[in-house]
């Protein structure tokens, strides 16, 4: 497991996600930086857990099926 977060090195936690992982724990706004940065992507994801789901909405996440 790797966790993403805002306040830690940035460089640290992509190089964690670098050598791959199977699961992911994320703060909307580190998991957006990263989307945004095309240094992640949510394209093999399998499993999706939404905490705090009207936040991630609100900051313009969007839910597609």
């Amino acid at each position: 497991p790797i966790c993403i977060y805002g306040g830690a090195d940035a460089r640290d936690q992509l190089r964690s996600i670098e050598r791959g992982c199977d699961l992911l724990v994320a703060t909307p706004g580190r998991l957006v930086d990263f989307i945004d940065r095309g240094r992640l992507s949510m394209e093999n994801v399998r499993f999706l857990v939404l905490d705090e789901a009207d936040r991630m909405l609100d900051m313009g996440f969007e839910v597609r099926f």
